[in-house]
C-alpha cells in the first residue's frame, strides 16, 4: 500500500548503501554517524519497522544478511562478564559524560532514571531486548544467550526487590519485561528452559503483589499517572509474550480512558498498547475504548512528516536517546517516532477492526 511504500523509501534513504545495516537517526539533522563501533540503535528500530510494515523481504538478500550481521555485531562475546549483552560503546559513553555534566532538565531525567535502574547496565539490557526483538523479527537469533542477568531465585528476588517501583515503576516495569524477554529467548534459541521455568513463577508472584486494586497498575507508593500507564503498559508486555491473562482489565481500561498520554510518540504507543492488550481479554467499554482509539489515530497524523515516516515529537525528531544525543531536532521524520507510532498505528487499526486492510505487523517485542 502507498503508506507503507513511502515509509519504505524514507526509511531506505537514511542507509549507508556500501555498509549494510548502517543508518543514521534522520536525514537531516542527525548527530550519530553510524560505523562498526556505533549505530546500534537506528540500525535495530530501522530493521523493526521493515518487519513491521512488511517490506523486508524486498531487499537483496546479501544486504539484509548484512543488517542482520551488523546489528549481531555488538553482541559481548563469551567469557566478557557481560556476556550477551549488545553494547554500543561510543552511545554508552556519550550518555555518560552527559548524566554527570549536562544541566539540562530532559537530559537530568533521562540521567536520573538510568542511574536509578543502574546507568550504562541498565541502557545495555535496553538495547540488548531491542536488538535481539530486531534480529527475531528477521529470523535470526543472536549468536549467544544473554548471561549478564539474575539466574537464580534468590537472585531474582534480589533484582526484583531492588528496582525502582515507588520513584520510577515505568524504568522498573520495563527492567523486569527485560529480565522475562531474556528468559524466554534463553529458553527457546538456546535451550535454557530448565531456568525458565524455575524463575518465572518468582517474577509471576512478584508482579501479583505490585498490581494496584484501584487502577490496576503495578507500583508502589503515588507515581505520576503517566509513570502508571507506562509501567503498566511494560508489564503487560510480559503477559502478551506469555500468552497470559492478567487481573483487572476493566480498572485499566477506566484509568486509562481518563488520562491524556500523549506528550510524544513514547506516550502515545504505551496508553494505546494498554486498551489494546486490555481488549483481548474483556469487551468492557468497548465503545469508549474504540471511540479512544480513533481519536488517537488525529494525534498520531500530527507526527507524519511530508518524506514519508514519523517523528518522535509532533514538531521533530527527539534530541536524546537513553541520555546522549542523536538529532538536533529538526522538523523532520526519524527511526525512533516511525518504529513507535507504526505499532501503534497498527494497535489502533487491531481496536477498530481495519488490521487485514493496512496489513501491518506487531513487531516482536
Amino acid at each position: 500500500m502507498e503508506t507503507a511504500a513511502s515509509l519504505w523509501d524514507w526509511l531506505l534513504s537514511l542507509r549507508e548503501r556500501e555498509h549494510p545495516g548502517w543508518f543514521r537517526w534522520c536525514a537531516k539533522g542527525s548527530l550519530i554517524e553510524p560505523s562498526e563501533e556505533t549505530g546500534l540503535g537506528a540500525s535495530a528500530m530501522a530493521l523493526k519497522v521493515g518487519y513491521q510494515i512488511g517490506t523486508l523481504s524486498e531487499l537483496d538478500r546479501h544486504e539484509l544478511r548484512g543488517w542482520v550481521d551488523y546489528v549481531r555485531s555488538f553482541q559481548t562475546e563469551p567469557p566478557n562478564r557481560h556476556a550477551g549483552l549488545f553494547r554500543d560503546r561510543p552511545l554508552l559513553k556519550e550518555a555518560g559524560w552527559r548524566a554527570r555534566s549536562d544541566g539540562r532538565s530532559l537530559v537530568r531525567q533521562v540521567a536520573s532514571r538510568a542511574r536509578s535502574l543502574g546507568g550504562g547496565l541498565a541502557i545495555q539490557r535496553a538495547e540488548t531486548r531491542q536488538a535481539c526483538a530486531a534480529l527475531l523479527g528477521a529470523g535470526t537469533p543472536p549468536r549467544w544467550p544473554i548471561s549478564h542477568i539474575p539466574n537464580s531465585e534468590k537472585g531474582v528476588r534480589r533484582f526484583l526487590r531492588g528496582l525502582p517501583w515507588r520513584k520510577n515503576p515505568w524504568g522498573a516495569a520495563s527492567h523486569t519485561s527485560h529480565l522475562v524477554f531474556f528468559l524466554k529467548l534463553n529458553a527457546d534459541a538456546f535451550d535454557m528452559q530448565t531456568q525458565y521455568e524455575l524463575l518465572m513463577p518468582v517474577i509471576h508472584e512478584h508482579l501479583d503483589a505490585l498490581q494496584d486494586k484501584t487502577t490496576g497498575s503495578w507500583f508502589r507508593g503515588r507515581p505520576s499517572v503517566q509513570q502508571q500507564i507506562n509501567a503498566a503498559m511494560k508489564v503487560l508486555t510480559i503477559y502478551d509474550l506469555l500468552h497470559r491473562p492478567f487481573q483487572w482489565p476493566e480498572r485499566l481500561i477506566d484509568f486509562c480512558l481518563a488520562a491524556a498520554n500523549d506528550e510524544d510518540a513514547c506516550h502515545q504507543l504505551d496508553v494505546i498498547y494498554v486498551l489494546h492488550e486490555c481488549t483481548r481479554w474483556t469487551s468492557y467499554r468497548l465503545d469508549d475504548v474504540r471511540g479512544f482509539a480513533e481519536s488517537r489515530l488525529d494525534s498520531i497524523r500530527q507526527h507524519r512528516k511530508p518524506e514519508g515516516g514519523f517523528s518522535f515529537l509532533p514538531g521533530g525528531t527527539g534530541k536524546v536517546y537513553y541520555g546522549a544525543r542523536v538529532a538536533e531536532g529538526l522538523p523532520e521524520s526519524d527511526v525512533h517516532g516511525t518504529h513507535l507510532l507504526v505499532w501503534a498505528a497498527t494497535l489502533i487499526s487491531s481496536i477498530l477492526g481495519f488490521r487485514s486492510e493496512l496489513d501491518w505487523r506487531f513487531p516482536v517485542t
